[in-house]
């Protein structure tokens, strides 16, 4: 599950954005529209940040004009549009579905293939139980996810209340679905599934990176 945060940070930078005055800037926006700033960088040592950019992606108010990034941050900048809720709605939601395809899916597919392993290997063997883990995962991270994805507050301790909120989820859960699992047992199992795949999906994420 940590895997998870891991990617889903790496792939949203802590960010803050700027309204720029559209007279002043010598952009591509269609006139009527306004030029938005975003400077991002990675700060791992924030405790907890602001983050007033990362919802632009999703809000079809934005489009994005320009990207210049690199590993620890960058720029990019959005053309800001009015339009009505008839437009809006449509949009949010196919944005909504891109995300989930090319971020959310790709997220569970690797945290149920580096953890479910872990999860065997200690025990937990029937398919019954198996199953549970892969339907507990196909909850935690989604919700997780898209959760800290619309909140602004990012940073260290948004990441950890993530993770621990993912272990004593997927404990309890496991537990439910499965009488004959005790908890202080699954919660040593579940917490050394998301250790692992977080030192294994930080393996992932240098190589990607590199």
């Amino acid at each position: 599950m940590i895997i998870a945060f891991i990617w889903f940070f790496s792939l949203v930078p802590i960010a803050f954005a700027d309204l720029v005055n559209y007279d002043f800037i010598n952009s591509t926006c269609k006139p009527g529209e306004q030029w938005i700033s975003c400077t991002n960088y990675i700060k791992s040592t924030d405790l907890v940040t602001t983050d007033n950019c990362k919802k632009l992606e999703l809000d079809p108010h934005y489009t994005l004009l320009t990207e210049k990034s690199s590993i620890l941050g960058g720029e990019r900048t959005y053309c800001y549009r009015e339009m009505s809720s008839s437009e809006f709605f449509p949009q949010y939601l196919s944005r909504l579905y891109k995300f989930i395809g090319e971020v959310i899916a790709p997220l569970v597919f690797l945290t149920v293939i580096l953890e479910l392993p872990v999860f065997f290997a200690l025990g937990l063997r029937t398919k019954k139980q198996l199953m549970s883990v892969i339907f507990v995962n196909f909850i935690t991270v989604p919700l997780i996810n898209v959760t800290l994805f619309l909140i602004p507050i990012g940073g260290l301790m948004m990441l950890l209340a993530g993770a621990m909120f993912a272990v004593f989820f997927e404990s309890g859960s496991l537990v439910a679905f499965n009488k004959t699992l005790t908890l202080p047992r699954i919660f040593g199992i579940t917490f050394g599934a998301n250790v692992l795949s977080a030192v294994v999906g930080g393996l992932i994420l240098s190589w990607m990176l590199s």
